[in-house]
């Protein structure tokens, strides 16, 4: 992993530094890097550890190519997410609103509805690019009346499904459902329902190049919403939004 302390965004000369111990090592890091290159710096060193715990307690065998790729996207996610958080006791920004992803990423949000009354639900996902131009949505109808938490976390495999489908390699999974986004960062620990659903999701992101999960409010992932309020046979799915959905681009 030297390789990745030498070159950009660290550029550090010693990075092949023989260091008693890792918080040496972080010492040496906060010591020669910016405040902003140590909190990437960080990222990268929890990545790299969780990789490898991966592959050694579980078995997995996982892709560590753009380890700092990654790391800026996840520290970016984090950031926007603290900036919201901070203020969230303003009514300004109380209303969340869909933000664009870096470029060459894909933003996936996706959504589950439960039509009242009846013996189904519906999962629907869309995609957007850092134009916020829709790229791909999918609606499916699923038999069964499963807890709110349950069919939100089969929404977001069916968007990590169609993600595969489509061949994208660098993705943001973005949803309203505290429980299940928190669900996906922790992993899972047996307690919850959905927690087979998760480890699907969890297995599926380690294919990707890119693969992150974030929380938004309602109100920014209002597309995903009124796309799962539509009634379909079975599925439907194009790149091209219904018309009535146009205004919420």
């Amino acid at each position: 992993m030297s390789d990745i302390w030498g070159d950009l965004p660290f550029c550090l000369q010693d990075a092949n530094i023989n260091l008693p111990n890792f918080s040496a090592w972080l010492c040496y890091l906060h010591i020669n890097l910016s405040r902003e290159a140590f909190e990437l710096a960080a990222t990268v060193c929890w990545r790299i550890w969780y990789l490898r715990n991966a592959e050694l307690f579980e078995g997995l065998k996982c892709v560590k190519n753009d380890i700092v790729g990654w790391s800026m996207n996840f520290l970016d996610e984090y950031r926007r997410a603290s900036i919201c958080e901070a203020h969230s006791s303003t009514p300004r920004a109380a209303a969340s609103k869909w933000l664009p992803p870096p470029a060459e990423i894909i933003k996936i949000n996706f959504d589950a509805g439960f039509p009242q009354g009846k013996k189904y639900f519906q999962v629907a996902m869309v995609a957007r690019n850092h134009n916020n131009q829709c790229v791909w949505w999918s609606i499916r109808k699923l038999q069964g009346r499963p807890k709110i938490a349950d069919g939100e976390a089969r929404a977001a495999l069916h968007a990590m499904m169609v993600a595969i489908d489509r061949g994208w390699r660098k993705i943001m999974i973005e949803g309203d459902s505290l429980e299940v986004i928190n669900a996906l960062h922790r992993g899972v620990d047996g307690m919850e329902s959905f927690g087979a659903i998760i480890s699907e999701c969890l297995s599926i992101s380690k294919t990707f190049v890119t693969c992150s999960f974030s929380f938004v409010k309602r109100d920014g992932n209002s597309l995903a919403h009124s796309l799962v309020q539509q009634n379909v046979i079975d599925m439907m799915e194009d790149s091209i939004l219904p018309h009535d959905l146009e205004k919420f681009i």
